[in-house]
Formats: structure tokens, C-alpha cells, sequence
């Protein structure tokens, strides 16, 4: 709600003491978010009456901020069972409390996100009712025994992320893990869907002979979906080596 001051001030042709009677206005002064009109008229000592003047104005709100997640700790790839925590921070510009809606995250801090990929979102929501943009992030519980992200069986591997409806990416990291012993020629790619040109764009590239990472920042609104491969020409990482990636979504 915002405080409006409201005055008005009339004057009588006979000179009798004049009150103003409205319609339309608060006791306190403050008006909810929306369009208000409110009426004021000018009654004499006879009771005699002027005709109503109407004021109409309007009440703005502004949204809040996307969010900004914040996860700890913040590797793509995580052990089952570590305690993760994730959080969120928000502005709003009319200084408005904030809340959170998260889906994805069972607690502040929690070590029940299964294995496997998890998507976690969150918008926020001023005391008006007005919502950010939701935010979210993926990443993965995972470790090289029990499994969890993408494990090697061939030569080539590809994860794709198929991101979300509405969302670009705006940030990535992707790891295939070392293999003690292993020396290979091998290499990994990174491609992003351009949702501008509508073509597959290599974003990152690099030779390796043992497992590789890479990490990028991406323009929001350009890259939808991305696709991540390794590629190895020795047998050995096989059944050894788990992929994971995170990723970090915007939403316009």
C-alpha cells in the first residue's frame, strides 16, 4: 500500500462555514496497488451541497528481481548425502518485503535431493502479490560408485540439456572426471541451441588426455539448450568416469 495525501478547499458565495464530505477515501490514507477514485463535495451551514468532484489516480507496484541462487557447495557434482544449502536473495524497488516459492528444494539446507540430475527453482513475491521471474539452476548428485550423472560405455558420450520453457542458460560447467591411469587422445565439445539463429553453436572445445572441465558464462536470452560431449579412445575410463554438468537458467 502507498500513503496518499488528499485535500481539497471550498469557498461559500454567502460565506457560511463550510464542510467537505468524501467518498471513495481510506480512514488511513493508504490505497492498495490499482486504480482508486475518490469524491469530495463542499456542504454548508444549511445544508445545501456543492456537486461532487471526482480525483482519479493510480497506485503503481514494481516486481521484485529475478533471483540470484546461491548453492553450497557449488560444484556441479555433488556426493549423496553431503548437506546442500541453497538460498536466494531478491531487491524489490518500492522496498517491499519479499518472500520465496521454491520448487526443488525440500529444505534451506538438505541432503535428501536424489541421485541424479535436480532442477531447482525460485521466484520472488513482494508483499503486493507481485512476482519476479523465476531462476533456477541443475546440477547433480553423483559419485563414481553409485553413479548419478552420465557414465562412459563407448567411446563417445553426449548429455543434453533440454532446458526449461521460457529460459535461456547463462551459465555452465561440465566435467569428465580423471581415471587414474588413463592417457588417451581424447577430447570434449560444448554446443548451445541459438534461439536467435536457430542453429547449434560450439562454445567450447579442447583436447585432453585425461578427463576435462569446462566453465563459461553465456549472454541471457541467446542459448536454450546445450549439448555436452567426450570423447575417449581408450576402454579404461569405461564404467569409471561419471559426467555431470550444472547449469544456470534466466528467465525474460
Amino acid at each position: 500500500k502507498l500513503f496518499v495525501n488528499l485535500s481539497a478547499n471550498a469557498a461559500d458565495p454567502d460565506g457560511d462555514t463550510v464542510s467537505l464530505e468524501y467518498s471513495g477515501n481510506t480512514v488511513d490514507g493508504y490505497y492498495a496497488v490499482g486504480t482508486h477514485t475518490v469524491k469530495v463535495r463542499a456542504k454548508d451551514a444549511w445544508g445545501l451541497y456543492s456537486d461532487w468532484t471526482n480525483v482519479t489516480f493510480t497506485v503503481a507496484n514494481s516486481a521484485p528481481a529475478t533471483p540470484v541462487i546461491n548453492r553450497t557447495p557449488d560444484g556441479n557434482s555433488i556426493a549423496p548425502g553431503v548437506p546442500i544449502t541453497i538460498t536466494a536473495s531478491s531487491t524489490d524497488p518500492d522496498g517491499d518485503a519479499i518472500t520465496y516459492v521454491w520448487e526443488g528444494r525440500p529444505a534451506q539446507t538438505s541432503s535428501a535431493y536424489p541421485l541424479g540430475k535436480n532442477v531447482v527453482r525460485v521466484k520472488a513475491v513482494d508483499s503486493t502479490g507481485a512476482e519476479s521471474p523465476w531462476a533456477a539452476i541443475v546440477f547433480f548428485i553423483a559419485d563414481p560408485n553409485r553413479g548419478g550423472g552420465m557414465t562412459l560405455t563407448g567411446p563417445e558420450s553426449v548429455i543434453l540439456e533440454q532446458g526449461i520453457a521460457g529460459a535461456t542458460i547463462t551459465n555452465y560447467t561440465f566435467t569428465v572426471p580423471p581415471v587414474s591411469g588413463h592417457s588417451g587422445n581424447d577430447y570434449g565439445r560444448v554446443r548451445g541451441y541459438n534461439v536467435l539463429t536457430r542453429q547449434w553453436d560450439q562454445l567450447d572445445y579442447g583436447k585432453t588426455t585425461n578427463g576435462i572441465t569446462f566453465s563459461r558464462n553465456l549472454s541471457p536470452g541467446l542459448y536454450s539448450q546445450l549439448e555436452f560431449y567426450y570423447y575417449t579412445n581408450h576402454d579404461c575410463m569405461y564404467n569409471k568416469s561419471n559426467i555431470t554438468y550444472s547449469v544456470t537458467f534466466y528467465f525474460q
